[in-house]
Parts: structure tokens; sequence; C-alpha cells
């Protein structure tokens, strides 16, 4: 039963640290760009007890005179543990995993052509993401080796948009300066 793991909710604590660093500037035909490259870490503390056992303190408790009951069967009476009792075994504190991201990016935009219904402008840009954490391994048993969550992952994006305006002011079209 739910009930021994007492208070279910928790409070979490995480200290971030990041830096970015970018440049921006103009380049021929009244086109702009920016790139950029940021860096982030955290340190991810549970403040409260969470629902993860931690194995050195679990497999101790398992194999001695009185251990905990993990599957409470719910149809019988008098057999669960007493409040407070699995908690003692769960992870507390830093967990020891440690998320951190890298990212890239470059950006440009301006105008391409002029038309009858004004300028004819783009932009372009690229981002690369590659999230990284390291987990603390010890946590997890030897039969929970197939749980364990992959340790890297690389986003890869990039975009082109177009903007063509149908009609602009100048043209003196009725209504246009309305709508606008």
């Amino acid at each position: 039963s739910m009930d021994s793991l007492g208070d279910l909710n928790r409070r979490y604590q995480i200290d971030t640290h990041a830096l970015t660093f970018g440049v921006r500037g103009d380049l021929p035909g009244d086109w702009r760009y920016d790139a950029a490259v940021s860096w982030a870490k955290s340190d991810p503390i549970t403040l409260d007890p969470f629902f993860q056992f931690s194995p050195p303190l679990l497999a101790p408790a398992i194999q001695g005179p009185n251990p905990p009951i993990l599957l409470n069967n719910s149809l019988t009476f008098g057999a669960a543990n007493p409040p407070g009792t699995l908690e003692r075994y769960f992870l507390t504190g830093s967990n020891q995993d440690v998320p951190q991201t890298w990212t890239y990016e470059v950006r440009a935009n301006g105008p391409l052509l002029e038309w009858w219904g004004g300028t004819i402008s783009s932009a372009v840009g690229a981002e690369v993401r590659e999230e990284y954490v390291d987990f603390n391994r010890q946590q997890f048993s030897a039969i929970s080796e197939a749980a364990q969550p992959e340790d890297a992952r690389v986003v890869q994006a990039a975009y082109a948009e177009l903007a063509v305006p149908l009609v602009s002011p100048a043209r003196g079209v009725p209504l246009v300066n309305q709508l606008a």
C-alpha cells in the first residue's frame, strides 16, 4: 500500500550555471548575421527522499533479519511496513547526475530583391544542440542494467524563411493602408 511511503510531496533544488558567447554583424547587401555558442550545466538536488531506492542502502536491509516489505499484498492484513520504513532506503540529496548542454547557433537575414509588392526578404539558420548527462551509475543495480538511460543526444535543426509582400502602400491600392 502507498501509505507506507509517507508524504508523497517532494521538493527539489537545481543549481544551474550557464555561459553564452555570441557575435552579430552586417554582411554585404544589407544582410545581418548572428552566431552564438552556449553552455549550461546543472546539479539537481532532491531536498526530500524520492521514490528511487539506493541499492547500497536497500541491499543490506533485504538481507537483514527484518527485511522491509517491498510488495505488499493489500488483501492480507497487518503485513504493511510501519510508516517511514521504506523512506530510509530512498536516495536523497544530490543524485550526482550532471546534465549539461552545448548549443551552437548561426542565423542570417536580409533582402533578396525588390518587386511590385515590396522587398522580398529571407532568413536562414541552423542549430546543433548536444545534451549530455553524466549519470551516477552506482545508483543502478546490476539487475536494472537494461533500464539505464542514454548518456548523450544530439539534435540538429535548420530553417529557411521567405517573406514575400503581396502589395505595399506605395502602390496606392485602395484600402491597403487600412489592412496593413
